[in-house]
C-alpha cells in the first residue's frame, strides 16, 4: 500500500498535466472550427471542465508530494466545485443543442445517444 501512496502524486501530477494540454489542444481546434451558438459554447465548456479537473489534479498531487494538506483538500474542493458547476452548464448546453437540431430537421451532434420517452 505503500508503493502506491508514494507513486499516486506522480500519476496524478501526469494525468493533470496531459489532461490540461489535451483540453487546452481541443480548445484550439475549437477556435478555429466554424461554429457557432451552443454548440461553440458547448465545446468550449467540455474544455474548459477538462482544464479545471487536470488543475485540480496537479494541485492534489503538489500537496501530496509537499505534504501540505490543506492543498490537497482545498485541490479536491474546488475541482469538484467546478466539476459540478460545469456538468451542469455543459448538460443544459447540451439539451439547447439538441433541442436547436431536433426543431431544423436534423440530427444533434452528440458523445453519447441517449434515449428520450
Amino acid at each position: 500500500m505503500h508503493v502506491i501512496w508514494s507513486v499516486f502524486p506522480f500519476i496524478s501530477i501526469a494525468a493533470g498535466v496531459v489532461l490540461t494540454a489535451y483540453a487546452l489542444r481541443l480548445h484550439d481546434a475549437f477556435r478555429r472550427a466554424p461554429v457557432e451558438g451552443p454548440r461553440r459554447a458547448l465545446d468550449l465548456v467540455r474544455s474548459f471542465r477538462a482544464v479545471l479537473v487536470g488543475l485540480a489534479l496537479i494541485g492534489v498531487g503538489a500537496g501530496i508530494l509537499a505534504d501540505i494538506g490543506w492543498l490537497v483538500m482545498l485541490s479536491l474542493i474546488i475541482g469538484g466545485q467546478e466539476l459540478l458547476e460545469t456538468s451542469i452548464m455543459a448538460a443544459a448546453l447540451n439539451d439547447e443543442v439538441r433541442r436547436r437540431a431536433e426543431t431544423e430537421g436534423r440530427v444533434a451532434p452528440s458523445h453519447t445517444q441517449h434515449a428520450r420517452a
